[in-house]
């Protein structure tokens, strides 16, 4: 139908497609094809969008009725260029001014939030002051003077301070009356200044010059000058701060961008110079005992990001190599973190996984920590051990089974397109797997099963592989410790060099030289010495203090007395988190901004104890597992014997100290003295420090913890300090102690 118009001239047309559409409906017909000139249009840069978005700020600010400031226009074109990967300028920035000025006018028909506050306090004492009149109403109940006089002047106290709320509410209202008619007059001022200029252009088109020059040299100047007067005032009343916002800023623009894309908004605001250049110190805080790798994972992600590296190409790839439980992981976490998001409260670990090390479970996960998990997207590749397998990796060809669902590797990418790929074990992949990833090496892109080009550009790729860990592990990897025979920092760096070439040595054997060749840095992992994991073992009980903290603010409460149930409606037994007033609310606003006080429980491990056990956990294997078993005993000496005592209630606020039983080195006592010393050191129980790979003992018949069952517990005071049960001093007699068992104290 269009054809034969087109050939004899009849029909002008204009036409817009994509590149893909072209080809699959105009290009393979020849004869419609030549009825058209066609005219490749590309992205326009950040500059073009800029100005492209200036010229369509006045409609969207006539059409939401907001201001937007110029500086939300360049952080809409800035930001949608670097963190939105899927879309192309303009579209992707106009779509996030549209909706950050949809956000703020419906903020403008919402109650602004401290009228809201001031709304629901009011209702509270209310509620209050009727429950309480009503109290004093009953009379003869039994409440007796001294309570009814409390009561009586506790309902005074409610009325001034609803006398007081109320006055408050109504300021705050009477403001927000004001607020909303400046800015209704402004967005009336603007609707008509648009119709005037719409009729200016019509008048001009119809040849009514007399009304086109009045337009022109009158009613829009005038109106002009009355919008920029009240937006003046407005600006000057917002200076001294408003309910309402009338502009949309760079800060509602970041919010936008990062709902779409899970950045969060404070690394948007945040200097990308400063925290580059922080980087190393940041991840060398969170992963123990690898400086050289860190350095060399910092320097790389920061030539990068200086625009110094390939721009088509990943922002860094890189292959660890070394054994397990050295940081590999850990790092890779830490990067993600840093770089895309920031996890709440992470320990500083030495591990590759952070591997469910916490007793006492936290009040929940945030969001943060949420998007920092996000932000690693992790693949095992030893299940793409079989050639056929590669179609999980990037997609099954069309035809196959599962074509439409897309592959575990570029499907994730694509939906997280700033983040850090983990490919766990790769030298256990296939080596068509590998040959897969070549492009992605290579160019920074990789076709899925589907045929669409997935963007790998802005992420960090890291490869995992433990060859090479017999070679990292050997003689002396246990050095590191003061004493007679220990190992020189000469000598390290001697076996360290040793080690990497032996390690690289066994990479090219196992690997292609055009993969390895792709590969921005092999980083080798060195072992960790006892130094190192002491350090590891302060981290973890530092975080194992801020999850108490967090968990239990301020102490635990009073369980049940004399092992009683709780009442109806109380949790856990009577263990409840003790978060501010109780509400749902405070316990969460503890939760992400407790400060620690001195009720908190608080563990403190002697020298002599981290020594012991340090040397313990390095002695597994010959340090051949890393920090993991140190993680296994920290489980062990520390989460299980300390869940057990919060939870019976032998522990609820204050430092328990852990130190070595005088005249063993197998066994660490739990103590705590009451505060301010009112009272005699009261131990709590003892535990035997060996590692889980330790077959000697047998846990049915010596359990390393030792805790009187039969002893009942309760809140103590400045006049008693004690256990209760059987006495203090005895082994009581609520279950014989294994032969060989250590004397107990306080009838543990």
């Amino acid at each position: 139908m269009l054809k034969p118009a087109l050939a004899r001239g009849q029909l002008r047309c204009v036409g817009a497609t994509t590149i893909d559409e072209y080809r699959k409906y105009v290009e393979r017909d020849a004869a419609l094809a030549r009825r058209f000139q066609p005219v490749p249009v590309g992205e326009p840069s950040i500059s073009a969008t800029l100005a492209i978005l200036r010229g369509l700020r006045e409609r969207y600010e006539l059409h939401h009725g907001v201001r937007i400031a110029d500086a939300a226009l360049v952080a809409a074109a800035e930001n949608t260029a670097r963190y939105v990967s899927d879309r192309f300028l303009p579209d992707k920035a106009i779509d996030v001014v549209d909706e950050a000025a949809a956000r703020l006018r419906v903020q403008h028909e919402s109650t602004p939030e401290p009228v809201e506050r001031a709304r629901r306090a009011i209702t509270l004492k209310r509620i209050e002051r009727t429950a309480i009149a009503k109290d004093l109403a009953a009379g003869g109940d039994g409440t007796g003077s001294e309570t009814r006089a409390r009561l009586e002047q506790h309902l005074r106290d409610l009325d001034e301070d609803l006398a007081h709320l109320e006055e408050v509410l109504a300021k705050l209202t009477a403001r927000w009356e004001r607020e909303r008619t400046r800015l209704t007059r402004i967005q009336l001022k603007q609707t008509e200044l648009d119709r005037a200029r719409r009729e200016l252009e019509q008048s001009q088109r119809d040849g009514r010059l007399e009304r086109a020059g009045e337009l022109l040299y009158s009613v829009i100047p005038r109106l002009t000058a009355e919008i920029r007067e009240a937006t003046a005032a407005a600006a000057e009343a917002g200076a001294r701060g408003s309910l309402v916002g009338d502009y949309v800023t760079a800060r509602d623009i970041n919010e936008v961008i990062a709902r779409s894309t899970g950045i969060p908004v404070a690394d948007l605001e945040r200097g990308e110079r400063q925290r580059l250049l922080e980087l190393a110190d940041r991840l060398g805080e969170r992963v123990r005992g690898q400086g050289p790798a860190v350095r060399r994972v910092a320097d790389a992600v920061c030539a990068s990001r200086a625009g110094l590296a390939p721009p088509d190409r990943p922002v860094a790839t890189f292959l660890f190599l070394g054994p397990t439980g050295v940081g590999k992981t850990a790092l890779a976490q830490a990067l993600a973190d840093e770089l895309f998001g920031h996890s709440s409260a992470s320990p500083s670990v030495g591990d590759e996984d952070d591997e469910g090390d916490g007793a006492l479970p936290s009040a929940g996960p945030s969001a943060e920590a949420s998007l920092a998990n996000d932000r690693l997207i992790r693949i095992d590749m030893s299940e793409f051990s079989e050639p056929h397998s590669i179609s999980r990796l990037i997609g099954s060809p069309p035809g196959y089974i599962g074509h439409d669902e897309g592959g575990m590797l570029t499907e994730r990418v694509r939906r997280a397109p700033y983040s850090v790929v983990l490919l766990d074990e790769i030298e256990k992949a296939a080596p068509e797997a590998r040959h897969v990833l070549l492009p992605l090496l290579d160019a920074g892109r990789l076709t899925d099963g589907r045929g669409r080009t997935v963007d790998f550009r802005n992420t960090v790729v890291v490869m995992t592989s433990n060859i090479g860990a017999g070679a990292v592990v050997g003689p002396g990897v246990t050095g590191g410790a003061a004493g007679p025979g220990a190992e020189t920092p000469e000598e390290r760096r001697h076996r360290e060099q040793a080690t990497r070439e032996v390690a690289l040595r066994q990479l090219r054997s196992r690997f292609s030289p055009e993969f390895i060749n792709r590969i921005d840095g092999v980083v080798v992992f060195r072992a960790l010495t006892p130094v190192e994991l002491d350090a590891i073992l302060q981290d973890r009980v530092e975080a194992l203090n801020q999850r108490l903290a967090r968990r239990w603010p301020g102490g635990v409460s009073q369980p049940a007395p004399g092992g009683d149930a709780p009442a109806a409606g109380a949790a856990g037994g009577g263990l409840v988190p003790i978060a501010g007033d109780g509400d749902a609310s405070s316990a969460s606003h503890h939760h992400h901004h407790h400060h620690r006080s001195e009720g908190d429980i608080r563990l403190v491990i002697a020298p002599d104890a981290r020594e012991r056990i340090v040397q313990a956990a390095a002695a597994v294997n010959q340090g051949a597992y890393g920090a993991r078993p140190l993680l296994r005993m920290v489980d062990r000496l520390l989460n299980r014997p300390l869940a057990r005592l919060v939870l019976s209630g032998a522990v609820r606020h204050g430092t328990v100290d852990i130190a070595l039983v005088e005249g063993t080195d197998d066994w660490v006592r739990w103590t705590q003295t009451p505060p301010g010393g009112a009272g005699p050191e009261r131990e709590l129980c003892r535990v035997r420090i060996r590692s889980d790979e330790d077959d000697s003992f047998d846990d049915e018949e010596d359990t390393d913890v030792v805790l009187g069952d039969q002893q009942q517990y309760h809140m103590p005071d400045s006049s008693e300090w004690h256990t209760g049960g059987q006495g203090d001093g005895g082994d009581g007699e609520g279950g014989s102690r294994p032969a060989g068992r250590p004397p107990t104290a306080s009838g543990f």
